[in-house]
């Protein structure tokens, strides 16, 4: 698991408020586009991750976004596949 040193999607948007910066249509892009490449992996591996707020994004220093807490998802694998999710192929 990767130690992420940084701050998440939702501390940085208040930061950014509260000293009157907002972020740039740029900023925004390329958070966006990184989290919709991550949910269209998801999307590909049959899982959805169904919580996705700005709290579990987080962002690294090199500005790389990780998406974090799939407990919703672990969850919905969980209950239709009766399968617990550490014995399941798309979480090894």
């Amino acid at each position: 698991m990767e130690l992420i040193r940084g701050n998440n999607l939702e501390a940085l948007v208040r930061e950014r408020i509260h000293r009157n910066s907002p972020l740039s249509h740029e900023e925004s892009a390329r958070y966006l586009m990184q989290l919709l490449n991550i949910l269209w992996y998801l999307h590909h591996q049959n899982i959805g991750h169904l919580n996705v707020q700005p709290g579990s994004v987080l962002l690294t220093e090199d500005h790389r976004i990780v998406l974090t807490d799939f407990t919703m998802a672990r969850e919905s694998i969980e209950a239709s596949s009766g399968v617990p999710v550490s014995h399941h192929q798309n979480f090894n």
